[in-house]
């Protein structure tokens, strides 16, 4: 039979119990063509160009009928390809991060879906306020007194939340 790759993107998120997930994707390709009863082989890697070797994937049953626009799959959060697929809270969450540590936040922290983070704080600690390097980039961010608790090593000793 031959594969069909659908490019997809994530419409909604539900999460009844914990560890359920139930995602909904639509194509931008025009609509999914499948039978009742197929399966969707899932893969996250986008380069994957539909011939070679799978990536790293898992197949799913679809509980949306062919004549539906978008797909929807439930799971539960099992194994390891599972646990990559659970979305994480946004609500309250904490970034902690010491002197250079911070350049894995920076993008996140400069993108707009960082707006998606509700009450999020970031904690930073350094040596000292010379090595706080990040300054310029801390300060473009919306509320960033109210976001980034910045503590100094030789003032306020080592890092205490």
């Amino acid at each position: 039979m031959l594969q069909k790759k659908y490019p997809s993107k994530i419409v909604s998120i539900n999460n009844p119990f914990q560890g359920i997930f139930t995602l909904e994707f639509k194509t931008s390709v025009g609509r999914y063509k499948y039978l009742p009863g197929q399966f969707l082989h899932l893969a996250v890697d986008e380069d994957y160009d539909g011939f070679g070797q799978w990536p790293d994937s898992r197949c799913f049953s679809m509980q949306s009928n062919p004549n539906e626009e978008t797909i929807k799959i439930t799971y539960a959060v099992k194994g390891l390809f599972t646990r990559q697929m659970e979305p994480h809270n946004k609500l309250n969450t904490v970034f902690i991060a010491g002197g250079t540590g911070i350049t894995a936040f920076l993008s996140l922290f400069s993108h707009e879906s960082f707006n998606q983070y509700i009450n999020p704080r970031i904690y930073l600690g350094f040596r000292s306020k010379e090595y706080n390097i990040y300054t310029e980039e801390l300060e473009r961010l919306s509320n960033s007194s109210k976001l980034v608790k910045s503590f100094y090593e030789n003032i306020n000793g080592l890092l205490n939340i």
